[in-house]
């Protein structure tokens, strides 16, 4: 009896992992599977985004000799945020192939990515606010965002958004406008909801407590008072000015009244009987004496009379509060 033996082809390998999203900071298992392979010499391969990573565990069945050889591997992955685009590769060698196979596993069907959430209140008036819900970083891209006010839902704002990040999360952000002026209450807890994929709710809350009446009459108080003060620094430095300015007045008059008594001190003295003419010598670049006699004239001005001796040089003379000669 002859035993016909048919030549099977390899299959692609099938990676498996977690069946539900799984949120992101965890080590998960992915498998993979291949069969189809004769000889038994087959070589397995993991890799997360162009990295090695290295198996628990890799077996080749059966054990005992067959015409067939199927291979299975099972290996541990850390999921991160940045998942969104990254992929398990299981890649299968054998010598009857030309090139290895590959066997793929998006993680962005595996990864859930919570949202990171804060609110922001921006002022509008005196007693309204424009409160901003940010709600950043999540993936997959299923999301809902409502308000409540004391616990009481008061609608869903205006929303913008979702924006895809360069990394594949998701971003948006919800504004809504609220009065605090406080009616019938201290405080109003105004609430950020946010429901993503099915998950528990993200509350985020900020009390906002209503101006009372004494507080605005205080603060219209202390702005008068305000208002008082540089009113009186005003006045004060007005009148600091104004005295500055008189004494600098009395003080150019003061030394006018000066100058006047000097002249008259000096036109006195062409009255004085017993006055001598007075002399002057100059010495002159060339080492000569140049000689002038001041005697007192009428008008109480006193002019230079030249000696006999004179140089081109001199033209002219002024003595203080004196005409040219």
């Amino acid at each position: 009896m002859t035993w016909e033996v048919t030549q099977t082809k390899p299959s692609l390998p099938v990676v498996f992992g977690p069946q539900k999203r799984v949120n992101v900071g965890r080590m998960e298992y992915f498998s993979c599977n291949s069969v189809g392979f004769s000889p038994k010499t087959i070589t397995l391969k993991w890799f997360k985004n162009g990295n090695e990573i290295h198996p628990l565990r890799t077996k080749i069945l059966p054990e005992d000799d067959s015409v067939s050889y199927n291979i299975t591997s099972a290996v541990r992955v850390k999921l991160e945020a940045s998942d969104v685009h990254s992929e398990v590769i299981c890649e299968v060698n054998h010598s009857t192939l030309l090139f290895p196979l590959r066997g793929t596993k998006n993680l962005s069907d595996i990864i859930r990515v919570r949202p990171s959430v804060n609110i922001s209140p921006h002022l509008l008036a005196m007693n309204d606010r424009n409160i901003t819900c940010h709600v950043t970083k999540f993936y997959p891209k299923t999301v809902s965002v409502i308000w409540l006010e004391n616990g009481t839902e008061i609608g869903k704002g205006k929303t913008v958004g979702p924006t895809e990040n360069k990394d594949g999360t998701f971003s948006l952000n919800t504004s809504l406008e609220v009065n605090v002026s406080g009616q019938n209450e201290d405080q109003r807890k105004i609430t950020c909801q946010v429901l993503h994929d099915f998950q528990a709710l993200i509350n985020v809350s900020q009390v906002f407590k209503a101006p009372s009446l004494n507080r605005t009459v205080d603060q219209k108080k202390s702005g008068q008072g305000v208002s008082g003060q540089l009113f009186v620094i005003f006045l004060l430095g007005l009148k600091v000015l104004l005295l500055f300015i008189i004494f600098l007045l009395y003080s150019l008059r003061k030394q006018k009244l000066k100058g006047k008594r000097g002249f008259q001190r000096l036109s006195s003295l062409s009255h004085i009987p017993h006055l001598q003419p007075l002399s002057f010598n100059f010495l002159l670049p060339s080492s000569r004496v140049l000689t002038y006699d001041w005697k007192p004239q009428r008008q109480g001005i006193l002019h230079p009379t030249p000696s006999p001796e004179k140089y081109p040089t001199v033209s002219r003379c002024r003595l203080l509060f004196g005409k040219d000669s």
